[in-house]
């Protein structure tokens, strides 16, 4: 994935509002797949949604402007 010379962040949310039976963890899948981001995304039983997500800053920073 290239992170040799680079440094990793990782950062973890959680999203509220109306964000669950709407397509919002595909959404956010196919985001950080075009931004060559790993992790993963749930449905919390409490209506949020948690994302982790990891990649360089460059990458995470792009992921997070989308997911705003």
């Amino acid at each position: 994935m290239g992170f040799e010379n680079e440094k990793v962040m990782c950062v973890r949310l959680l999203v509220t509002g109306r964000v669950q039976g709407v397509g919002f963890r595909y959404f956010i899948k196919q985001t950080a797949a075009k931004h060559s981001v790993n992790g993963w995304v749930r449905n919390r039983d409490d209506g949020r949604v948690e994302i982790a997500a990891e990649g360089t800053r460059q990458q995470v920073d792009a992921f997070l402007q989308k997911v705003r």
